[in-house]
């Protein structure tokens, strides 16, 4: 899409400022020997980059749109729009106004729904801890900016992804934003899986404790249209259901400190652990490391992993979990007790 500008300019030119066919020695239909020295002199003397916005072509029912936003960052859409709209330059693939949906549900993710007033999109805790002076806008612009160079860097061997197709190649882009840019260089499509497997083998390298889930999480934020197809955030229905299926085949496995082996013996995360496993997904073998990893959620779904300190079970929805109590016990289904807090990796 970057190739497009001059492309178009030239189509442009040969267009408005020709009306006389050209032979094939002249270069370019429509321009004669009255007229290609003007047309010329215009093509070379515009600032095509700053009318990027206006000859980048997109399908005029393509069209995106954030979902489930906080009070707080539904607020900062404008800023957000105006804030790309005034940048120097066009860094994306597209317009930078086509990111300002994206760019809203990232904010609720990375926020939390809760944006400070300096660094709504946590700049500081996720990209660049060193940042100075940070305001409303340059946070805005950091982020842009991380975003695209991921978008980059991912076109290089994958090809150019599409804000208006929410998949799994735009959130492999997207979750670069945590990860950095070699994990959208090196990851063609999304998962959880892949995004944990990169953070267990570059934690070192990152900031902030950035999820696995940042993407997925993103994804069911942003909705997007093009050419009347409509694309949401995988939600991973499918994978929540094989976690929670794997759950219920383990009814009646008796608990055994240390258990990592179904229907034969059990402990708590060694029954998480499991489920997951079975749904494709890898998560840490213990309760401590599950309940602090992953994606924290308030709003439990079924698959979510329900933790407390030293314990932990699979939500099933309707207040009640899947768990391994304790020696002497089996595994069983019980309601959900006193004050948990929910981890999700799908």
């Amino acid at each position: 899409m970057k190739r497009y500008p001059k492309v178009l300019a030239a189509l442009l030119a040969s267009v408005t400022l020709c009306s006389t066919a050209a032979s094939a020695a002249e270069g370019f239909a429509g321009w004669n020997a009255e007229n290609k020295d003007d047309a010329w002199t215009v093509y070379t003397t515009t600032d095509w980059n700053s009318m990027a916005e206006y000859l980048v072509l997109e399908n005029n029912s393509s069209s995106t749109q954030a979902l489930n936003l906080s009070t707080q960052v539904n607020s900062l859409r404008n800023t957000v729009k105006d804030t790309l709209k005034n940048l120097d330059g066009h860094p994306g693939l597209y317009k930078n106004t086509a990111y300002t949906e994206l760019m809203l549900a990232m904010i609720q993710v990375l926020s939390g729904g809760n944006p400070s007033a300096d660094d709504p999109c946590c700049i500081k805790t996720y990209i660049d801890p060193d940042a100075q002076d940070m305001t409303e806008e340059k946070s805005i612009r950091k982020l842009f900016y991380r975003l695209t160079a991921c978008e980059e860097a991912h076109a290089v061997k994958y090809g150019e992804t599409s804000v208006y197709a929410n998949n799994e190649a735009l959130q492999a882009v997207v979750q670069g934003v945590v990860l950095g840019t070699k994990y959208s260089r090196e990851t063609e499509k999304y998962s959880v899986s892949n995004a944990q497997a990169y953070i267990n083998a570059h934690k070192d390298d990152l900031h902030g404790n950035p999820s696995a889930s940042f993407a997925r999480e993103v994804g069911k934020r942003y909705t997007a249209t093009q050419s009347g197809s409509q694309y949401v955030g995988n939600q991973d229905n499918e994978v929540a259901r094989k976690i929670v299926e794997a759950a219920y085949t383990q009814l009646g496995t008796p608990y055994v400190w240390g258990g990592t082996t179904p229907y034969r013996g059990l402990d708590c995360s060694g029954l998480t652990q499991y489920c997951h496993r079975m749904a494709g997904v890898t998560i840490p073998r213990t309760s401590g490391p599950q309940g602090s990893g992953g994606m924290a959620v308030t709003s439990p779904e079924p698959g979510d992993i329900v933790c407390y300190s030293g314990h932990v079970g699979i939500y099933i929805g309707g207040g009640q979990m899947i768990h391994a109590p304790q020696p002497g016990q089996v595994v069983c289904i019980v309601k959900v007790w006193r004050n948990p807090w929910y981890r999700r990796y799908w």
